[in-house]
C-alpha cells in the first residue's frame, strides 16, 4: 500500500464533485521505506515481508516498526489458506517481493469520522494508537499536511518501479 495525501493541510483536502482521489491526493512519500524479511520467520505463525515506511511514519509515529504498508491479494486457489490481509498459507507467497502497489487514500478531511469509529470501536489496538494519534494531531494543529520536500507527486507505476517500490512484472496474456 502506498498511502497518497494532498498538497495542503488534510482537513483541507476534499475529493471533487468527481469523487477523483488521485486529483485530492497526488503526492506520495519518494523514500524513507523499508522491505525486510521477519527476523525468526520460523518464530512468527504466519510470517511476511515486513514493509515500513511513509507518511504516517515519517510524521506521526516514526518508529521502525510501525509502517507496516504490506496487504496480500486475495488468493482463492486449492492449497492456500487466506488468513488475513496480510498473510497466505503456505507461507511462499508471504515473501515475494512486492509486484504492484495499492494506492491507499485515507489522508483527506474525510478521515475525521473514521478518526472517530475507530476510537468508539477500539477494534485493533495498534490501529486505534495510530489514528488516535492522528487524531491529536489533526486537533492541535487543523493545519498539518504531510506534504515535505521529498512528497513526489504520482504519474505512473513506473516511478515506482525506479524507486525500488515494486518490481517490474512481466505480464502475458494467452490468447484462446
Amino acid at each position: 500500500m502506498l498511502d497518497m495525501y494532498g498538497p495542503g493541510p488534510v482537513l483541507e483536502t476534499h475529493a471533487g464533485a468527481d469523487g477523483d482521489l488521485l486529483a485530492a491526493c497526488p503526492l506520495f512519500d519518494g523514500e524513507g521505506y523499508t522491505i525486510e524479511p521477519p527476523a525468526d520467520w520460523r518464530a512468527d505463525n504466519f510470517p511476511r515481508l515486513n514493509i515500513r515506511g511513509g507518511p504516517e511514519m515519517r510524521a506521526i509515529r516514526p518508529r521502525p516498526e510501525f509502517g507496516w504498508l504490506a496487504k496480500t491479494a486475495l488468493v482463492l486457489e486449492p492449497g492456500i489458506l487466506y488468513r488475513d490481509p496480510h498473510t497466505v498459507y503456505p507461507f511462499e507467497p508471504n515473501f515475494d517481493e512486492p509486484g504492484m502497489a495499492l494506492l491507499h487514500f485515507r489522508f483527506f478531511s474525510a478521515i475525521v469520522p473514521k478518526l472517530a469509529r475507530f476510537r468508539e470501536r477500539r477494534a485493533t489496538p495498534g490501529a486505534v494508537a495510530a489514528y488516535d494519534q492522528l487524531a491529536a494531531r489533526l486537533q492541535a494543529e487543523p493545519s498539518f499536511s504531510f506534504a515535505y520536500a521529498g512528497s513526489v507527486a504520482f504519474r505512473s507505476p513506473e516511478q515506482l518501479v525506479a524507486r525500488g517500490l515494486i518490481r517490474r512484472v512481466a505480464i502475458s496474456i494467452a490468447r484462446a
